[in-house]
Parts: structure tokens; C-alpha cells; sequence
């Protein structure tokens, strides 16, 4: 419509011109009859055909190509599958069909079938309905989100046809009667963003969400995030309210506890709050806590979260493993040493509970190679004999983002890319659950491989690289002082060995697909999963030897990126393909990988990433200021310390060699150490935090120059904008009224031009 609109506006122009031009013709011609009015009717009679040709393209976009070279206004081709299935009968009601063609017209069984198919039926008809809340202008960098929510939203009504409504409130203000309903109707609200504009800081408040509907099922997605994958939130939104029943996923309560609570363990209760992962699962799945001290029928739920199952006790943990060997499809994150979601590691004893450990001893643990030893693997370190669980964690030499050097990150924070340096299919490429994913974030992990004889299938998903990687002892790291230290204890792999992150352990057959490729090796390890007739299903489990990227933080930034570090991970969805995967729903597996890649103005941004790695280097260069100024002035306070030290040193050798110490210069001796000590400390943390406030305002005025120097080029640009484009018209028109203009005075005497 947009496209139509500059077209007919064009035409409009064009023929006002004409007009403008032949006045001769209707201001009065050789009879001298003006002929204004009839002009002025036709002029009025295309402004009316125009205006009304951009309202029925306005209204019923019939005709979308999309000419944007990231095909950003298009739906994927897994999206329009599902719009398409929308209409079509689900396994159930074929089911309930071929029933009834087998049951007697009168039987009391068909009549209760028939109303459970006819009320199925009506689910299906139902229309859904959205109702979209976009603010007329938002910040800079939810421009782009707005743009494919609206487009996507567009798209999505067009292709479903009469089974999706959409309701679009797209030029809202805050303060707007709409925005109050919003709120009220589905607790959408105001959000208020601290975005960086121009080089400088402003807070701006707008709206940008949505509520789908159908009958009495309903998901509301109260704010898009700039980093929410919108195509995928609305089809799943969509799909979701489609269908009366949702897919059962059950967590099983451990230590991690993820669906929130209260922790007694340590000094005082502490609240913990609910991960927001769980929250992205409710809007797809019937989320239940499940409790582990009872046996868990294998049956009972779709799929199994289990995070940390080496916290549960000997019968709990027995439970959740039976459950697994019953053929149960799980999810099971197990971490060796977390640093995000509190919570002890594999190999560590529970933590005593309630204040100052007055609760009791820590509580018994369960065996936790029973799960190992039912799923067939075993972790890095384990020997496979009896004796303490390993405590050894990987790391990886590899660090994509520069920046974030200063932190002193150490490699055991692996960023998994399969364009690392000897990186081999790190992420999966031939497997749906895993293909398409650019970049995960391991935090502290252990490795796992397939245990020799096992008769389980292990389908490797995420590996470290062959070449950058090796392991590290936790006790070791743990009593480490400084990163130097750090970096001697770690042992590097053998040559080209890489560490297996995250596998598919399914099946009950001899590595079922292990000779075949792609999707030829993926439909053989489906179909390994299969029941079997009379007995239990096969083990089809997903195991993650990390439980931190679970945590809230990587739903967080996702939502809102950070600018400063532009990190690309797919933590989020790749947690979400996991449980579909396993519970064997793949209609959002390729949708939640897909990016959309809109075009930039090159000539702007490679100028401007000239001056942003300018920047870079300048904050480098603060940073390597800063450290090697720390350092020196801790290495003065050392100095000068050791001084006084070796005089109480010496003082100690004399009286080890019996000679006669004066007690009170001794002591003296030990307290002016005391004072020397804490005031030389002092003086170095008093010049320290100067040269720490020193080198932020040296890198805000370096990033104050940065956004300057964008914003000249960028007005640079805005003005050759506005100046160039009318040239070409003008240089055109002087041409024509050059020519026009001779053309007139052809054959006319110059006696008779005035």
C-alpha cells in the first residue's frame, strides 16, 4: 500500500502539472469559453478515484511481494506450514472419526464420541484473534522490532485468511484511551526504556504488545523486546491458542529450584525467584512441578525438566531415573560447578540447612552415576570405578568479544561457535533441534562422552573445539590466587580432543543411525524411539552438562541485547528446541533460529565503524593504563611493607638463635607492620580509585566523541539527502523550459520578441 500510495500521489502530480501547463487550453481558448470547471471536475474526480484505490490498498493488502534483500517481511516456510494446519484435522479427530464409522448409530459410546469430536471441531473453527498495541514512535533501537511486528502481523492475516483477525492499535500514545484498555484487558503496560539517542542518555516510555485469543484459551505477550524473535512469538502464540490442549511439562524439584521459592541454606533464608525460562515455556506448554519423592509414571508428562538431579536424595533421585529407563522423554541439565544458579556441584555435599547450619547435617545425596550409568555415559575425569564423583571442569581458548578482556573472564567461559579455530560441527548443522544456532554460552561446563558398550544412541549437539580446549580441576581452581596461578594447573587436551557439551541419548539399539547422514541418520534415531509393542518405551533423553545458561540473565539479554557487546546468543532457543525436541513437537524448531537480517546503509556504517574501532583501541589503551598503574602501586605497598617485615623477620631469627630479643621492641616491631600495612593499603585503594575514576571519564569522553562523530555523519548524510534528490527534477525542467523556450521563438522576427 505504501508503494501504491507513492504512485498514485505521482500520477496526481504529474497530471496537475499537465493542467498547470495547458492553462491556455481551460482559461479560455480561441471562442474565448473558459473551460476551469471542467478541469477542475476531472482534477476532483482522479483525486477521488486515487484517495479511494489507497483505502481498499490500505485496507485489503492483496498484493505483498517483498523486495528486501533479508526477506524480512516474509514468513518462513515452517510458519506458513502450521497457518496452513490450522484448518486441517488433527490426529485426534481422525481418530474419533474412524471410531464412530466402527460403533452402532445408537450406542451410548458413539454419542459421547461425537460430542467429543464435534466440540474438537469448534476449537478448530474458532477464529483467533489479536489484538496488537504498537506506540506511534519508539526509541531508535526498537525501530526494527516495530517494523517486523507490524509487517509480520500484516503477513500473518493475510496468509491465514478468515481463521486469524488481526486488530491493529498502531499509532498509540501513552496517555491514549487504547493504551488504558490495553492494560486493563490484557495487562499490557507502559514500558519505560533508558536509550542511548544521539549521545545522550533519554528515558522514553511506549508500548509494543500483543493478545491472542480463541475462545477461552489466550497468551499474551506483553512487551517485544528488541531481541525477541517476533515471527516466532506470534505463530507460537497463534498455534498455541489454536488448540485447546497444551503439552505437559513437568519440572522436577531439586536444589535449583527453579519455579522459585525460599532457601534456608547459609547464614539466613534467602528468596529466590522464579527463572524466566519457565516463563517462556508456560506460553507453549501446561507447566507442573513435579515432585520427586513419589515414583513417576512414565506416562504422565510429555516431558521431564530435570536441572541438577545429582541434588536429590538416594529414593528421589531413584524415582526420576526408573522414570528415564521407563522410556520418559527428558531434559536433564547436570553442572559440575555452577556460578550462576546457586547450587552445589556434582561432586559437592549438600549445604546444611537453615541459619548458621543449625538446621541439622547436610542431607544425604543420591548416587548420581545411576543416571549416568542408565543413559550410558560418563563425564570427564570418571575413571568408571568406584570412588569420589570427578570435580573437573573444560575450558576453551576462545573469546569472540574482545572487549570484555578487561574482566578477566578466564577461558573456562566457552563460547561455542563453529567458526572457532578447530571448531568441528561444535553446533549440530544436521540435526533440526541444533541447525541454524551461530553462537552458545557455556559458563564453567563439564564434558560427557558415550560409555564403551553402551547400546543407547549419543548424537553429539554441542562440542568444544578440538584445538583450543583441555580441562581444569576445580579443587585446584578454587585455591587459586590469581589468574597466573590459574593458568599453570590447566591441562590441555590431547591433540585435536574435543569436549561433548550437550548429546541425544535414544533408543535401545546399537548406534541406531550411527553410519548414516543428515536426515537419513536423524529418521533412523526417531524411529529407534518408537515404542515397541508390550513393553516400555526407549530411553529418549537430552543431556547438558551446564546448568547456568538456564539462568535469567540470557532470557534478559535476550530480550533487551546489549549495544555495548552485540552478543549473538542462542541460549534461549536452543533450551526451547531442546524440550520440543524431546517431547516431540518440531513445529518451532527452524522458526526460533531464523534472524531476520535487515539492510543498513553501508557507506554510513563502514565510516562509522572506523571511528568505533578507534574507540576500541583508545579503550584499550585506558585499560592497559589502568592495569599497569594497579600494578605498580601494589608493588610499592608490597615494598614498602617488606621493609618493615624484615625487621620483625630479623627480630624472629635472633630469638630462634637465642639471642637476647628486647620484648618491647619486638612488639613494637609486629604493630608498626600493623600500621604500615593498613595505612599503605589504604593509600594504594585512595590512588587506585583515582585512576579507576580517571580512566571511566577517559573512556566516556572517548565514548562522548564516538556518538558525536556518528551523529556528523549521520546529519552529513541526512543533508547530501535532501540536497541531491531534487537536482536531477530541476536540472530536467530548466532543460525542457530551455527548449520549450526556443522552440517558441522559432520562425519569430526579432523585431517581434520582446
Amino acid at each position: 500500500s505504501a508503494v501504491a500510495f507513492f504512485a498514485l500521489v505521482a500520477t496526481l502530480g504529474i497530471y496537475l502539472s499537465m493542467v498547470l501547463i495547458g492553462k491556455r487550453h481551460w482559461s479560455g481558448g480561441r471562442d474565448g469559453q473558459s473551460l476551469w470547471w471542467h478541469y477542475l471536475l476531472r482534477v476532483a474526480a482522479l483525486v477521488i478515484i486515487l484517495v479511494g484505490a489507497n483505502v481498499i490498498l490500505e485496507r485489503f493488502d492483496f498484493f505483498r511481494p517483498d523486495f528486501t534483500r533479508g526477506q524480512v517481511s516474509s514468513l518462513s516456510s515452517a510458519t506458513r506450514a502450521i497457518l496452513r494446519k490450522l484448518d486441517q484435522a488433527t490426529e485426534e479427530e481422525k481418530n474419533l472419526e474412524a471410531e464412530l464409522a466402527k460403533l452402532a448409530k445408537d450406542s451410548p459410546e458413539r454419542a459421547r464420541k461425537q460430542r467429543a469430536l464435534e466440540e474438537l471441531q469448534s476449537t478448530r473453527e474458532r477464529p483467533i484473534v489479536i489484538d496488537a498495541y504498537i506506540s506511534a514512535n519508539v526509541p531508535e533501537e526498537y525501530v526494527k522490532t516495530r517494523y517486523n511486528l507490524v509487517s509480520m502481523l500484516k503477513e500473518l492475516e493475510r496468509q491465514a485468511g478468515s481463521r486469524v483477525r488481526v486488530n491493529m492499535h498502531d499509532n498509540l500514545e501513552p496517555f491514549s484511551e487504547e493504551a488504558s484498555q490495553a492494560e486493563e484487558r490484557f495487562n499490557i503496560r507502559k514500558q519505560r526504556i533508558v536509550s542511548r539517542t544521539r549521545g545522550s542518555l533519554k528515558e522514553e516510555e511506549f508500548i509494543l504488545g500483543a493478545a491472542f485469543t480463541s475462545g477461552r484459551e489466550s497468551v499474551v505477550v506483553p512487551f517485544f523486546g528488541n531481541g525477541v524473535p517476533v515471527e516466532y512469538e506470534l505463530i507460537r502464540s497463534i498455534a498455541t491458542v489454536s488448540r485447546g490442549e497444551r503439552k505437559r511439562l513437568g519440572v522436577v524439584t531439586t536444589d535449583a529450584q527453579l519455579m522459585g521459592g525460599m532457601s534456608m541454606q547459609g547464614m539466613q533464608p534467602r528468596q529466590i525467584q522464579k527463572q524466566l525460562i519457565l516463563e517462556e515455556l508456560e506460553k507453549q506448554y501446561k507447566v507442573e512441578e513435579v515432585d520427586p519423592t513419589n515414583p513417576i509414571p512414565a506416562d504422565q508428562f510429555d516431558v521431564l525438566l530435570v536441572v541438577q538431579p545429582s541434588s536429590l536424595g538416594p529414593q528421589q533421585l531413584f524415582n526420576v531415573v526408573e522414570s528415564i529407563k521407563q522410556g520418559q522423554p527428558a531434559v536433564v541439565f547436570e553442572d559440575a560447578m555452577p556460578r550462576v544458579i546457586m547450587v552445589p556441584g556434582t561432586a559437592d555435599p549438600k549445604q546444611p540447612q537453615g541459619m548458621f547450619g543449625m538446621g541439622g547435617p547436610p542431607q544425604e545425596k543420591g548416587d548420581i552415576r545411576a543416571l549416568w550409568n542408565a543413559l550410558g555415559i560418563s563425564v570427564t575425569g570418571d575413571t568408571g570405578v568406584a570412588g569420589p564423583i570427578p570435580a573437573v571442569v573444560v575450558w576453551q581458548a576462545y573469546n569472540p568479544y574482545p572487549k570484555i578482556q578487561i574482566t578477566n573472564i578466564g577461558p573456562e567461559l566457552i563460547f561455542v561457535r563453529n567458526d572457532a579455530p578447530g571448531a568441528d560441527n561444535a553446533i549440530n548443522q544436521s540435526l533440526a533441534v541444533t541447525a541454524g544456532f551461530e553462537e552458545l554460552l557455556f559458563p564453567f561446563p563439564t564434558g560427557i562422552q558415550k560409555k564403551s558398550g553402551s547400546p543407547l544412541s549419543f548424537t553429539e549437539l554441542v562440542s568444544t573445539s578440538g584445538q583450543l580446549s583441555g580441562t581444569v580441576n576445580i579443587a585446584e581452581m578454587q585455591t587459586a590466587l590469581d589468574p597466573s596461578m590459574l593458568a599453570t594447573i590447566r591441562k590441555k587436551s590431547p591433540e585435536d580432543e574435543k569436549f561433548v557439551l550437550a548429546a541425544w541419548i535414544r533408543g535401545d539399539k546399537q548406534d541406531a543411525g550411527a553410519e548414516k547422514g543428515g536426515k537419513a541418520k536423524e529418521a533412523a534415531q526417531d524411529e529407534a524411539t518408537k515404542p515397541v509393542a508390550g513393553g516400555p518405551r526407549p530411553v529418549n533423553v537430552i543431556y547438558v552438562a551446564d546448568i547456568d545458561l538456564l539462568d535469567s540473565q540470557f532470557v534478559e539479554l535476550r530480550n533487551q541485547p546489549n549495544p555495548e557487546f552485540n552478543f549473538r546468543f542462542d541460549n534461549v532457543p536452543f533450551v526451547l528446541n531442546l524440550i520440543d525436541a524431546v517431547a516431540g513437537d518440531e513445529r518451532f524448531l527452524e522458526i526460533r533460529t531464523r534472524k531476520p537480517r535487515h539492510g543498513t546503509l553501508r557507506m554510513i556504517e563502514e565510516r562509522a565503524s572506523e571511528y568505533r574501532s578507534e574507540q576500541d583501541e583508545k579503550l584499550k589503551e585506558f585499560s592497559e593504563k589502568f592495569d599497569k598503574e594497579e600494578k605498580k602501586l601494589r608493588q610499592e605497598e608490597q615494598n614498602t611493607i617488606a621493609r618493615f617485615q624484615d625487621k620483625v623477620s630479623e627480630l624472629e631469627r635472633k630469638r630462634a638463635a637465642g639471642e637476647d630479643v628486647n620484648p618491647a621492641e619486638f612488639e613494637a616491631a609486629k604493630q608498626q607492620v600493623l600500621l604500615v600495612r593498613e595505612r599503605e593499603r589504604r593509600k594504594a585503594e585512595v590512588q587506585i580509585e583515582n585512576l579507576r575514576k580517571e580512566r571511566d571519564r577517559s573512556i566516556a569522553a572517548s565514548q562522548r566523541q564516538l556518538d558525536q562523530e556518528v551523529q556528523r555523519i549521520q546529519n552529513e548524510y541526512k543533508v547530501w539527502a535532501a540536497l541531491i534528490p531534487p537536482i536531477p527534477p530541476l536540472v530536467v525542467g530548466i532543460i525542457v523550459w530551455v527548449l520549450r523556450r526556443n522552440r517558441e521563438r522559432e520562425g519569430v522576427s526579432r523585431t517581434r520578441r520582446k
